[in-house]
């Protein structure tokens, strides 16, 4: 696996940093460095397997030609079998070696979750980030029944909200997209910092009611470059990732406050008007201006960059006429691609799924990809939800009075015949 340059630099300098210090209580380095082991120790054995799956071709290798130097001298039938035995083991190694390469993303992807969630949510220890119990301010405002029963309800509930959003953030910061684009150091120091902050960036109290704070791909992104132009600026020999040079909570929540919400649905007459357009390499300013206000992590110009240096970016914009009488451009869909083919393709609802009025608009998109029918059942799912939530919307508005699922519908919900594919992460 190649290393980002950036990530080897900064690994090295807080490395320094800790043996110069030689402070154990610098809690922060000394946890970012000890899992920076842990991920090259899994690295390491993988490449080591692989190391031995190429010395055994190689041993083998040797075997079948001095074999066949012998069967040239003594036309033997023996060694004509032996030759073809060992022919076919090194066949079998070969696979071997090339199913183990092409499963190596996704096992250092599984990794990635599995050190994250062992480090903060094993099940020994989540429960000490979540509510431990309703204060009896929030039970007086919100003038609840003050029965055991109901605040236990609550307390569960809101349990269950708190644990729903911690695993948004881990299934984020590790799914398969964000491998290269989040350094390990960064994503144990923003679920580090997440834990400790509630929904309005507020230091948690084990009777915080407020949730984690929202997922933000473009903020995340964005102060993953404030960090970087931070240590880069200080000492390299010297950087200090923590509170006294930056405080990620505070800013995460300065940057989600001051963020405006632009709407993510849209009608078929402002679809219309709507435009693709295409970045290419070079273009990463434009681009990362261009969807700064979106949840797409493509907003920090580093990532920009980074994917822009893979292949071209297409984003879907629609023209927008704020109250104030000012038009702009809002973007809807992205379409990333990685040496010529799709990558990923996100929309900017929750999770950045995709908004149910676009399904046509990428539809038609997808057409001028070569590689746009792999696409389809996601999109073909998609569009079943959607009919599916459009009955459910009009149910709870009153609108109708119930609501019925036929057999298929049912499976497809339950899954049962197979999985349900969406856009977002």
């Amino acid at each position: 696996m190649k290393t980002n340059i950036q990530t080897d630099k900064i690994s090295e300098s807080l490395s320094i940093r800790y043996k110069e210090s030689g402070n154990p209580t610098n809690k922060r380095v000394k946890d970012v460095l000890e899992l920076g082991a842990v991920f090259k120790s899994l690295l390491s054995h993988k490449d080591h397997q692989l190391g031995k799956i190429e010395s055994q071709i190689k041993e083998l290798l040797v075997e079948l030609k001095a074999l066949h130097k012998a069967n040239k001298l003594n036309n033997d039938n023996q060694e004509t079998v032996e030759m073809e035995l060992i022919s076919d083991k090194i066949k079998s190694l070969k696979e071997r070696r090339d199913e183990l390469d092409q499963k190596i993303p996704s096992m250092q992807n599984k990794n990635r979750k599995k050190l994250l969630i062992n480090s903060f949510l094993s099940k020994n220890n989540i429960d000490k980030y979540l509510i431990q119990s309703i204060p009896e301010s929030y039970i007086k405002s919100m003038e609840l029944d003050d029965s055991d029963k109901s605040i236990k309800q609550l307390l569960e509930v809101t349990k269950e909200d708190q644990n729903d959003r911690i695993h948004e953030w881990v299934n984020y910061l590790t799914s398969q997209e964000n491998e290269k684009i989040y350094p390990n150091w960064f994503q144990y120091l923003v679920i580090n910092e997440v834990l400790k902050m509630d929904v309005k960036g507020k230091k948690r109290r084990n009777d915080t009611v407020s949730n984690f704070p929202p997922v933000d791909g473009a903020i995340i992104a964005v102060i993953l470059d404030e960090i970087k132009e931070k240590i880069d600026k200080s000492n390299p020999n010297s950087p200090r990732v923590d509170d006294k040079i930056f405080s990620f909570h505070s800013q995460y929540n300065k940057l989600l406050t001051e963020k405006q919400n632009f709407k993510t649905d849209f009608t078929q007459e402002e679809i219309e008007k709507g435009s693709w357009k295409v970045f290419k390499k070079g273009d990463a300013k434009e681009l990362s201006t261009l969807v700064r206000n979106t949840i797409w992590c493509t907003a920090g110009i580093g990532t920009a960059e980074e994917q822009l240096n893979g292949g071209n970016f297409h984003v879907f914009v629609i023209p927008y006429t704020d109250e104030s009488g000012v038009t702009f451009l809002l973007p809807s869909i992205a379409i990333r691609q990685l040496s010529g083919k799709i990558e990923e393709i996100r929309g900017t609802k929750a999770n950045q799924n995709m908004s149910q009025s676009l399904t046509e608009t990428i539809s038609s998109k997808l057409t001028e990809f070569d590689d746009g029918k792999e696409y389809e059942k996601k999109l073909s799912d998609t569009m079943q939800l959607d009919i599916i939530y459009e009955r459910y919307k009009k149910y709870f508005s009153g609108e109708i009075d119930g609501v019925s699922l036929t057999p298929d519908e049912l499976k497809f919900l339950y899954q049962i015949e197979k999985r349900i594919s969406g856009f977002g992460y």
